[in-house]
């Protein structure tokens, strides 16, 4: 393994690099193998890469445990990275109390934020509007 990295630091990067794909499967795309990696499969197959390298690759995707936080890099995605790691910048279709709940979850744990709601596109037909109960002589 790495020089100066132990299995804590190793374990706490695995459990970083989960949330953060569980937070970007909501909101971009993700490889489905990576989805499907548990944190246990995550901090193996991090202790694996560090024995002939400084970081790991998950797709694009950069782990160092030896740096806070251990996500160095997504080439990717560079807005989301830098507004969920780096808590540089926002994220245009993200409200700001949902992306503060966001990179709490993903840097510091607890409970994972709800979803934010998507915005109500109008009917087709534009508005629809209820008059009445349609019985002659009704007032409006």
């Amino acid at each position: 393994m790495a020089k100066n990295v132990t299995l804590d630091k190793v374990r706490k990067a695995a459990l970083v690099l989960w949330r953060y794909l569980l937070i970007k499967a909501r909101y971009r795309t993700v490889d489905p193998h990576l989805q499907e990696l548990s944190i246990d499969d995550l901090e193996y197959h991090i202790g694996r890469q560090l024995r002939r390298r400084k970081a790991a690759l998950f797709g694009e995707i950069i782990v160092e445990p030896d740096k806070w936080p251990p996500i160095t890099g997504d080439a990717i995605d560079d807005v989301f990275f830098k507004a969920i790691i780096r808590e540089e910048g926002t994220i245009p279709d993200m409200d700001a109390s949902t992306l503060a709940a966001i990179r709490e979850f993903v840097l510091r744990g607890g409970d994972l934020p709800p979803r934010q709601p998507e915005p109500e596109e109008p009917s087709p037909g534009g508005p629809r509007v209820t008059v009445g109960s349609g019985k002659r002589g009704e007032r409006l």
